[in-house]
């Protein structure tokens, strides 16, 4: 159940101004793994100057962002590329786009021209989803990360012999949710990693719309 959000919830405009924060740091993730479009980073730069959106980049992303062409840990370029799925729930809270599937990877194209990517931002108005609908979105995606990973803990205890006696039962044996409209009790494990992660982003974004914390990397992806 979702309390009373903990600090002010962002406006319309500011998480309009996130988004394109978001996207430009996937778009920084990932040109580090395509040395042809480095030059591109420069242009990224100086579009965040043009468009004022440096003072909503937080630290982390600004170091992101102005870290050198090669110079990204893996770690780093990895986190980034996944911000694509805040990009995805900021733009269905403004009314922007359709909402993926969990399973359904967002695509950075889907939101280059209603977020203005590298270009000025267009003429439209926006306005969040009602917060009881953030607020049911944010709990039945984080019931389905920690699904996700409880199902991942039970395999790789289940693989070790030890362990094959009393365990207990995978709660996604009987859960709705599917992968590639599979059960995921019958997906690889790396399919659900990659939907966990997925919900894990997804959480923060619609933690971040309810006042779950001030700043987009302090939210936590839980109930």
């Amino acid at each position: 159940m979702i309390h009373s959000p903990l600090h002010a919830p962002p406006t319309a405009e500011r998480a309009y101004r996130r988004a394109r924060v978001l996207l430009a740091v996937t778009a920084r993730a990932l040109f580090e793994l395509l040395p042809e479009r480095w030059p591109e980073i420069v242009r990224l730069r100086a579009w965040m100057m043009r468009e004022s959106l440096w003072p909503e980049a937080e630290p982390s992303e600004i170091a992101l962002l102005n870290a050198a062409p090669g110079g990204l840990a893996s770690r780093d370029a990895i986190d980034g590329g996944w911000r694509i799925e805040g990009v995805a729930v900021l733009c269905w809270s403004l009314g922007l786009a359709p909402l993926p599937a969990l399973d359904e990877q967002a695509e950075p194209s889907r939101y280059r021209a209603c977020l203005g990517f590298l270009a000025p931002a267009p003429a439209i108005e926006v306005a969040l989803r009602a917060e009881p609908e953030l607020a049911t979105y944010f709990e039945q995606t984080a019931h389905d990360r920690r699904l996700l990973l409880h199902h991942l803990e039970l395999a790789a205890r289940l693989s070790q012999p030890s362990e094959l006696a009393g365990s207990e039962p995978d709660e996604l044996a009987h859960a709705a949710l599917t992968i590639d409209g599979r059960p995921v009790t019958e997906s690889g494990d790396d399919e659900v990693r990659r939907v966990a992660s997925a919900a894990h982003e997804r959480c923060i974004a619609a933690g971040w719309l309810l006042g779950r914390a001030p700043m987009y990397a302090d939210v936590a992806a839980t109930l």
